[in-house]
């Protein structure tokens, strides 16, 4: 038996306790893929076709580090006048001229038949070195 609830502090629901054991969190693991290690707040989680979410018991000081980084996001969203908080500024910087970047979409990835996301692949003049197989890309992107 589990209990859960949803934590304004933190913007999210959260598992309070599973068989009366506290600080659970979970990992999603893509169609023929690998477990992706997350701090999306599990209500919001992308979800995609024949994937699992597996939940499993986290240390306390780890559980705390999430519960904090949630609640941090969701003070700095109060100061902001509920304005979305985005960390990554590459999208605006390129937007101000300051910078370029590539992106390429992914239908799948190695043994990975779903994946359906954007990768950067490029800042500036570097290229992001990537450790995953690229045999199975597709350069076909879902209308934006």
């Amino acid at each position: 038996m589990g209990t859960f609830n949803f934590d304004p502090r933190l913007d999210t629901h959260v598992i309070d306790s599973l068989n009366g054991e506290p600080y659970w969190w979970y990992r999603a693991f893509y169609d023929g893929g690998w477990a992706e290690n997350n701090v999306f707040r599990m209500d919001l989680f992308p979800y995609k076709d024949h994937m699992q979410i597996r939940v499993f018991p986290q240390n306390k000081k780890r559980a705390e580090e999430l519960r904090d980084l949630f609640q941090d996001e969701t003070t700095e969203k109060l100061r902001n006048h509920g304005g979305v908080v985005v960390r990554e500024v590459i999208m605006s910087l390129a937007d101000q001229g300051l910078l370029s970047y590539d992106l390429q979409w992914y239908e799948s990835i190695g043994e990975a038949r779903v994946v359906k996301n954007y990768f950067v692949e490029r800042i500036g003049g570097a290229a992001i070195i990537s450790t995953f197989p690229r045999t199975l890309a597709s350069s076909t992107p879902p209308n934006m």
